[in-house]
């Protein structure tokens, strides 16, 4: 059996592989969108599978013969990473692609930063009352409900209050545009880089934002990358070797709720690996991989316990932009859905138990329309893919409008592992500050608000 799991995974690595020796070598850029996705895909494909199969750990509840259920998993991911590369390389997505306007091209300055500069102020704001309302950082730090409440709220508080963390990478992205000639200006550039992302991760670490922190790290890269010095693919390799075990330890932390210092969990692998109930290797495949949930939404629609959703989960996510106070029946999505899958119907609205599982992509389309859904869902991603492929290319030679295509960028390779429910919010959160500054920094806008007056 184990012989025909690695087929397929032998098969996408062969499609897969040269996109991530290519991203390796220098023979394409850094932050080239399609061969990180290629790359993420083929993690998420075939390293966690192989992971699993080596393990044998699993964290959702399977049952049954386990390998050949990994079989199909993997013999589907076999379909959607060649249904994928079809979409990607349909001639009209050049066309389309260049036919896409750009936001940055014509951006006032001043008009940018004084924007960027008023959203950095009314976050620094909110944080801090927020703070202020819980008894202060010591009160947080040292309590997991008090992390656990900073982080949470509406959905369209915690956008406006963290629109000034993209008006603060703006404003940096601004001062690298600039000549950078002398000396004595590039240092400037790289503390100020340093200190951006220091205030970014003071504000989010109390927060309990381990995966915003490494969103926002990701676009102060990107923007170094362009404007300052370019990025090897070894050194993002190196970077994201570094920051894994920490981000890890940061989660343990939270879990045991300040009982031990942060530096004090970091240095006992062992003991924290223990604690959490699972070996190290695994943080992988549960905090990075989705292939043992997508196993089990496999079983459980295969065996009829769990009937196709047709879309309900899609749906849901896209009506979260409704305040839940607004309508207290708004339907559920993914997240609440999967815990009911696996603790029983019911379970989620009695707050009993709530699962933080995460579907994935593939997951999700598997479990609201099955294999169809699968293929043609990984067709649609590969055009998206490869139009904003082309439009990537065309547009990042304009310095501003580098944050803006890192945020799409980010948000194409994450769609593959999320859940639906936080990939719609994590747009909004991301697209509605970035895109809302550029546009009212145009300088045609200015322009005809004068004439106007």
């Amino acid at each position: 059996m184990i012989i025909l799991i690695l087929i397929p995974l032998f098969l996408i690595s062969y499609i897969l592989f040269p996109y991530f020796w290519h991203w390796l070598s220098g023979k394409v850029d850094t932050f080239d969108p399609l061969a990180l996705v290629c790359i993420y895909m083929f993690y998420l494909f075939v390293v966690v599978p192989i992971i699993h199969l080596i393990t044998n750990q699993y964290s959702t509840p399977l049952y049954g013969d386990i390998n050949s259920l990994l079989l199909i998993t993997c013999c589907i991911y076999l379909g959607a990473t060649l249904m994928f590369l079809l979409g990607v390389y349909i001639p009209t997505n050049k066309l389309v692609g260049s036919k896409i306007p750009l936001l940055g091209r014509s951006i006032s300055l001043p008009i940018l930063v004084t924007l960027s500069s008023l959203s950095v102020i009314l976050t620094v704001f909110l944080y801090f009352y927020q703070i202020y309302q819980m008894g202060g950082f010591y009160n947080i730090s040292s309590y997991i409900e008090n992390r656990l409440s900073i982080g949470e709220g509406t959905g369209w508080f915690t956008i406006i209050r963290d629109i000034g963390f993209i008006g603060l990478l703006l404003i940096m992205n601004g001062f690298f545009t600039i000549k950078q000639k002398s000396l004595i200006s590039k240092i400037k550039s790289n503390l100020l880089f340093v200190l951006v992302l220091f205030i970014i991760t003071l504000l989010l670490f109390y927060q309990g934002g381990r995966a915003w922190i490494l969103i926002y790290y990701y676009f102060g890269i990107v923007l170094y990358h362009y404007s300052i010095k370019r990025v090897k693919s070894l050194s993002l390799v190196i970077i994201a070797v570094i920051i894994i075990p920490f981000l890890h330890g940061y989660s343990v932390w939270r879990a045991l709720g300040g009982q031990i210092s942060f530096f004090e969990v970091l240095g006992k692998f062992n003991f924290y690996a223990k604690i959490i109930n699972r070996p190290l290797l695994t943080i992988f495949t549960g905090d990075f991989g989705r292939t043992d949930v997508v196993m089990f939404i496999i079983q459980k629609v295969s065996s009829g316990e769990q009937p196709i959703l047709l879309g309900e989960t899609f749906l849901a996510a896209f009506l979260q932009i409704i305040p839940r106070s607004i309508w207290k029946t708004r339907p559920y999505g993914i997240s609440e859905i999967l815990t009911d899958m696996e603790y029983g119907k019911g379970v989620y609205s009695s707050l009993i138990n709530k699962s933080s599982r995460v579907a994935s992509f593939l997951g999700e389309l598997y479990l609201n329309f099955h294999l169809p859904g699968v293929f043609i869902g990984f067709f649609l991603y590969g055009i998206l893919v490869g139009i904003f492929y082309y439009y990537y290319k065309k547009a990042i030679i304009y310095p501003h409008n580098r944050l803006l295509l890192a945020t799409i960028s980010y948000l194409l390779i994450i769609l593959i592992s999320g859940n639906s429910h936080v990939w719609i919010f994590t747009a909004f959160k991301l697209l509605i500050p970035n895109t809302l500054i550029l546009l009212l920094s145009q300088k045609s806008v200015i322009k005809n608000s004068q004439i106007k007056m």
